[in-house]
């Protein structure tokens, strides 16, 4: 036998003992497998359910993605541990949770401009090596009649080009000359960069942002919409 095919059988019966010895853990979540959220119109709001590994030994869970629906605008971007993607992928795993500690399946909530749009998300979380043992995990979007902008359209303001290299351009269609602010944010939220601005066509650099996805949120003195802006080099 040449050394390759004994590298090849050598890594099978590694993986078949690992597989033998892994036992049915016992996880669940909080504050349920639910997440039903109603937000205003032009929104974004960042959520969590928590996966609690209620066994001895460290917990490894997969997901597959069960249901996607958006109508109206409406979207769910989802999050695995510290890990988020533009949508939700159809497969995927999660950070491996050590005993007695947690991971979460977090979701982006981002409404349109459209009353009475919704999403719902469902993906099913299951052990690695038992996929008997797993449950199914639903988010729920639904737009509420109210909106955070009044005497507002989405449309005075043009963000381009996204996906974004360098520079970012925000046109702001309007006859008034209101100063606006525009935050640039990471998935945690947490702002990166902040320009006020008062011109028609402002022009915010990003060479020093790295590659990722992130939110753009514009503020004026009454209202506020958020963007989802994608860096990419």
């Amino acid at each position: 036998m040449n050394t390759y095919r004994k590298i090849i059988l050598f890594c099978f019966i590694c993986f078949a003992a690992i597989f033998a010895n892994e036992s049915m853990a016992q996880f669940s979540f909080s504050p349920s497998n639910l997440l039903s959220v109603s937000l205003p119109r032009n929104s974004l709001k960042y959520d969590s359910i928590h996966i609690s590994n209620n066994s001895n030994d460290t917990l490894l869970l997969s997901w597959n993605l069960l249901q996607y629906d958006s109508i109206g605008g409406t979207y769910i971007d989802f999050c695995s541990s510290g890990d988020c993607w533009l949508g939700v992928p159809a497969i995927g795993n999660f950070s491996p949770i050590l005993p007695g500690s947690f991971g979460w399946a977090g979701v982006h909530f981002w409404t349109g401009n459209q009353l009475g749009s919704n999403c719902t998300v469902k993906i099913f979380v299951y052990q690695k090596f038992h996929p008997e043992n797993g449950d199914t995990l639903t988010y729920f979007l639904q737009t509420s009649n109210t909106s955070i902008i009044e005497d507002f359209s989405e449309n005075q303001f043009s963000i381009y080009p996204n996906p974004v290299s360098d520079k970012l351009f925000i046109n702001y269609e309007t006859n008034d000359t209101e100063i606006f602010t525009i935050n640039i944010m990471d998935l945690s939220g947490k702002i990166l960069k902040s320009v006020k601005s008062d011109l028609a066509l402002t022009e915010i650099p990003l060479q020093n942002i790295e590659n990722g996805i992130y939110f753009l949120n514009i503020r004026t003195k009454h209202n506020s919409i958020a963007r989802k802006i994608i860096v990419s080099r």
